[in-house]
Order: C-alpha cells, then structure tokens, then sequence
C-alpha cells in the first residue's frame, strides 16, 4: 500500500493566495506552473481583482483548478467560503503565501489540525505586523518556510525547515519572447526606437497614474523612445494595452517603468531591464526598502531624468539575453520531495480530490 503511495505522480497542491493586487496571484501562478510540470495536481485559491480576466487555469496545466473570490473590502463576508475550501477540499499539500493567519485570520485556529503538509511563502513584510500578529506563534505549524528571493522578518522554528530559493517569476528564461517578438506584442513593430514600458498593478488610481507618466514620457523624449503602457487591467480595456505576463516580452524593453512590487522588480533585474520605480505606500509591503537606489524615482520629475538617463547608455544591438534561476522550480521540488518523504514514513494521504474546472468561476 505504501509503495503504491509513493509512486503515485499528481501529488495535491492548494495554493492560498489571496491579498490585493498581482503579486501574491503571479507568485501562486509560478509556483503552479512548476508543480504542474511535476506532475501535481494544482487548485489556486485567490481574490485578486486581476484574476476574474488573466488566463490562469492554462497556466496550471489540464489537472489545473482555480477558485476566484470576490476582492471584496471585507474580508470576512468571504471568511465562510474559504474555511470550507480549506477543511473539505482534498489536498496533500497546502502553501500559503505571505499571511499565515490568512486574509482575515481564518487560517490560524485551522492549521495545527490539518494533516496535509504545509508550507509558507514568506517574503520582506513589515515587521511591526508580524509582530502584532504574532506570525512567530504560527510559524513552528509549517514543515517547510519559503523565502522567494528575498528573507522575511521571521524564523522559522526547528522542525520547520527554512528554504530560501530564487525569486519565483511567472515564466523561465527559456520562455521568454525573442526580442523581435517581445516587441510585437508590446505594439512596437516596426521600429528601432528604444522601447520604454509603463507597468501599473495597484489599484484605479496607480493604474490612472502609471499612464499619465507614460503621457508625460512619450510628450518629453519625443522620437527618442517608443513608449506603451503594459498593465494587466489596460489588457481587458484595450488589445494594444499590454501583455500578460509582462515578463515574456521584457527582451524588447530597453528600460521599465513601475513601483517597487516584487514583480515588477525581480522581473526587472532577472532579465537586466533597466527599472525606473516609484516606491508605493502600502500596508504590508516595503517597496522603498525592496528598491535599489539606482532604481528609485521620488517624483514624476525624476522618473522622466532617469529614463532619459538610461536612453542614453543603451549599448548598439541592444543587451544580449540572459538565463537566471528558476525559483518556483526549486520550491516545486522541494513541495515534491518533502511530500514524497512523508509518504515513504507511513503518512497517508487524503481521499480523492474533487477538484477540476467547476471551481474556476467566480462564486455567487
């Protein structure tokens, strides 16, 4: 009986990743992408108000599921909906990222009784709220404690293992748009004009925001750059508006414009584009510390300064391409290995998932 468990080839994964914005969607996604290529068995839970229009579940593979809550203001009118996924799906692994606790503390009282495997993405928060939060207290319940590309403020307790990996990005240098290509997709086709794209994933007034600099950049450097905007909510608006996901078509940017979100700027460095980032505010997350001071822009002013700045180092030809690790891989494995090794102790896994594409709506 035990042999047959350990041979089996589609290990269980719930990604929990729900919180505003893309990141901890595109984070859930890569990780995803991984395991499915392992052969596992993928549900993605988010809330993201950017889910209900990318095309996640062919990113997750045909065994691939998604459930996509409201990004409500709330959390608790959807705390009801995600305890009955958590306790009444079938999984053999559940991975959180970044808030143990959960979206509104739901997970907290139910971790220490699920006997799935468990697993934490912890990047760079702030450390009063992880200390208000007593994340500490919840850490020593995970088996195994990610850091993605970046260290969080808390340690993870023996028996629980501390993993830290490459940044996870959406996609592997080995898939990665040709430059020519890259450029197409980007509206930029028929020209040699160095290429300046504007990426907004906050909310409607980033998004508003990130296009009014791309205004005042096309308006200032004139026919020394081509510039388009390329955020996900322009790619529901209009078809010329971006690319999902953007890192795809980063060989054929020669300098991006952004925030400090951790896409934006480990996308940026993996593939060596040149960044140009307006730190924003938010809650947990800590762009200003997360930027370097080359990358930084204080104001719409400085932002036009570096741009052109950077115009002006684009070496002839362009930059050659460059492979970078692939983080959510080597987090993939370590999701298999640690499974696999529960497995070969006597660990039983849980009865057949009921997973598939009726959980990728939108509930009511």
């Amino acid at each position: 009986m035990a042999e047959a468990i350990i041979d089996d080839p589609a290990p269980r994964l719930l990604l929990y990743a729900l919180g505003g914005g893309l990141g901890h969607l595109q984070r859930a996604t890569a990780l995803g992408r991984a395991a499915a290529r392992l052969g596992h068995a993928v549900h993605l839970l988010t809330n993201s108000p950017f889910a209900s229009f990318l095309p996640i579940e062919p990113e997750l593979g045909r065994a691939g599921a998604v459930t996509r809550l409201p990004p409500d203001r709330d959390p608790a009118r959807v705390v009801p909906k995600i305890r009955r996924i958590v306790t009444e799906t079938d999984y053999d692994a559940l991975v959180v990222d970044t808030f143990p606790r959960g979206l509104a503390g739901e997970l907290a009282d139910l971790l220490p009784a699920l006997g799935a495997a468990k697993f934490w993405t912890q990047r760079d928060i702030d450390p009063r709220y992880a200390k208000a939060a007593d994340l500490a207290s919840l850490a020593g319940e995970f088996d195994v404690v990610f850091f993605p590309g970046e260290a969080g403020p808390v340690a993870p307790p023996a028996p629980a293992a501390a993993v830290h990996t490459a940044p996870w990005l959406v996609r592997r240098a080995d898939e990665l748009l040709a430059t020519g290509a890259a450029r197409r997709v980007l509206g930029a086709p028929d020209s040699d004009s160095p290429l300046v794209a504007v990426v907004g994933c906050g909310g409607p007034a980033e998004i508003a925001e990130g296009a009014a600099v791309a205004a005042s950049l096309t308006s200032e450097l004139g026919a020394r750059a081509l510039v388009r905007t390329a955020s996900p909510e322009g790619d529901r608006a209009r078809a010329d508006a971006g690319h999902w996901p953007l890192l795809e078509a980063l060989p054929g940017v020669d300098v991006l414009v952004g925030a400090g979100g951790y896409n934006t700027v480990y996308e940026a460095r993996a593939t060596d584009t040149p960044l140009v980032a307006l730190a924003r505010p938010r809650r947990y997350d800590r762009q200003t510390r997360r930027l370097r001071d080359g990358e930084r822009a204080k104001t719409k002013r400085e932002v036009i300064a570096k741009v052109a700045c950077h115009l002006g180092q684009i070496p002839a030809g362009g930059a050659p391409p460059r492979a970078f690790p692939d983080g959510a891989g080597e987090a993939a494995r370590v999701i298999d290995e640690t499974l696999r090794a529960r497995w070969r102790r006597g660990g039983a896994r849980r009865k057949a998932p009921q997973l598939g594409r009726d959980h990728s709506s939108t509930p009511r």
